[in-house]
């Protein structure tokens, strides 16, 4: 799912964990610091990141190197 406001966020949130009730499709929101301060209380939710990814929910590496 994708949102683009943070008013549309919060009932996505609130549904996949009404769906998904243990986690089996993980979910992030990612948002800057910067953001997140100005951001309403009320439109947080326990899915926010800042910044970049949760180390468990990166995508492998696959087998691929530099050289």
């Amino acid at each position: 799912m994708t949102g683009t406001t943070n008013v549309c966020i919060l009932p996505m949130v609130n549904a996949l964990k009404t769906f998904d009730p243990d986690n089996h499709f993980p979910a992030v929101r990612l948002t800057s610091e910067a953001h997140r301060e100005r951001l309403d209380p009320a439109l947080r939710t326990s899915i926010d990141y800042l910044g970049a990814l949760p180390e468990d929910l990166q995508a492998p590496d696959c087998g691929r190197h530099s050289s």
